[in-house]
C-alpha cells in the first residue's frame, strides 16, 4: 500500500474519532519510512493530554486490527 493511501485511510479514521468533539479538528498526517505515524491534532481551545491519550489509544487498536502495517512494526505519536 502506498503511503498517501496509509495517510488518506488514517485520516478517515482519526476525523471519525474527532466527531465526538466538534472543536478538535485534523491538522496533518505524517508517515516516516521506519512506520512511526505522527497525527497533529489542534482544537478551537487547544486538546487536553487526556484527550490525545483517548485518540491514541483508540487509533492504535484501529490500525493494529486492520492489519494496515503488515508486519506489525509500527509506531504511533499523537500530539
Amino acid at each position: 500500500m502506498q503511503v498517501a493511501d496509509q495517510i488518506r485511510i488514517i485520516e478517515e479514521k482519526v476525523n471519525s474519532l474527532l466527531a465526538s468533539h466538534p472543536s478538535h479538528f485534523l491538522v496533518e498526517v505524517r508517515i516516516k519510512p521506519t512506520n512511526n505515524v505522527k497525527i497533529f491534532i489542534d482544537g478551537d481551545e487547544g486538546v487536553i493530554l487526556s484527550d490525545l491519550i483517548d485518540y491514541n489509544r483508540k487509533l492504535y487498536k484501529q490500525l493494529e486490527e486492520g492489519g494496515m502495517f503488515t508486519d506489525g512494526d509500527i509506531s504511533l505519536e499523537v500530539s
